[in-house]
């Protein structure tokens, strides 16, 4: 308990930093959310000493990532985007990576915990309404439930449901006020997915999501891989070429920086 306790103070000392440094004046209370979710990663991404590298190189190398094969897979976005270390290899304190691990040891279902393993993905695109990003940027390659379920994870998270055991964020709560109110299109969208027969799967989400933020994890990642890999419908052109509706989100990842 004590070790729970103490990584539990840890989570909120860093949540608070996180906040302080991701905050900007007028931002809405889901943009705060998802601003210190990013500033989070930020936090897992520097911590992971990679080669003796320095906090600034790091930091260049998050913004320069590495160069993607010609026909890239699911495995090559995980392993060079969404878990990728700066430096070189895996993020094994990643966030995704942590909490697909907490599905895993819980004996979750094998789509929630592909759901947990990708359920940032489209922070990766753009923070704002991350989840909606996300969804899009999965449609039509791994199953339809786990799509819709990473789209509403993201308004779910603001809303308790004492059925399923998940209370309103404390991080929240300090961070924002006891009073302050979600806004309205979460909860529109929470109210909804509460009547949706794949609600569970969203909420499963959620309750693996808050805490999973250790600096120290030193998560066992090929089998989650494997188990996305499973799920994962990997076009035959490489993901980005395939003709897709949504083919130019892949792009973007493989070349984040091109401006044209």
């Amino acid at each position: 308990m004590k070790i729970l306790s103490s990584k539990r103070r840890d989570f909120m000392r860093n949540a608070g930093l996180a906040a302080a440094a991701a905050f900007t004046p007028g931002m809405t209370f889901s943009q705060k959310a998802d601003a210190v979710e990013e500033e989070l990663e930020k936090r897992l991404q520097l911590a992971q000493a990679s080669g003796g590298m320095g906090a600034a190189a790091q930091s260049a190398e998050i913004l320069a990532p590495p160069a993607m094969p010609a026909k890239p897979t699911i495995e090559d976005f995980l392993r060079l985007r969404f878990y990728y270390a700066p430096g070189g290899g895996i993020k094994q304190n990643s966030h995704m990576l942590q909490s697909a691990n907490l599905a895993l040891e819980a004996d979750y279902p094998e789509n929630v915990v592909v759901a947990c393993a990708l359920h940032d993905s489209g922070m990766y695109i753009r923070r704002s309404d991350h989840g909606h990003w996300g969804s899009e940027l999965l449609e039509g390659y791994v199953d339809e439930e786990i799509v819709w379920a990473i789209k509403y994870h993201q308004s779910l998270r603001f809303f308790a449901d004492p059925d399923y055991n998940y209370t309103y964020p404390e991080m929240y709560v300090r961070m924002f006020g006891e009073d302050y109110v979600p806004d309205e299109y979460q909860r529109q969208h929470a109210e909804y997915a509460k009547k949706h027969k794949w609600y569970p799967t969203a909420r499963f989400i959620t309750l693996n999501d808050l805490y999973a933020w250790d600096k120290d994890a030193r998560i066992d990642f090929e089998p989650i891989i494997e188990l996305v890999m499973r799920n994962f419908k990997t076009p035959k052109e490489g993901l980005g070429f395939d003709n897709s509706h949504n083919a130019h989100f892949w792009r973007s990842l493989i070349w984040p920086n091109r401006r044209v």
